[in-house]
């Protein structure tokens, strides 16, 4: 990520944790759809 020396802290630790709730999101979406698959399997 680039950082400009302006940058407010308060905004860049706001984007850092939107990163990291949409890749726990993403990853929880693939559990999901994994599980389907087994279920439907059964």
């Amino acid at each position: 990520m680039d950082t400009k020396p302006d940058a407010d802290p308060s905004k860049m630790l706001l984007l850092e944790q939107y990163k990291i709730f949409v890749k726990m999101a993403d990853r929880n979406s693939e559990r999901r759809g994994l599980t389907n698959k087994f279920i439907s399997r059964s």
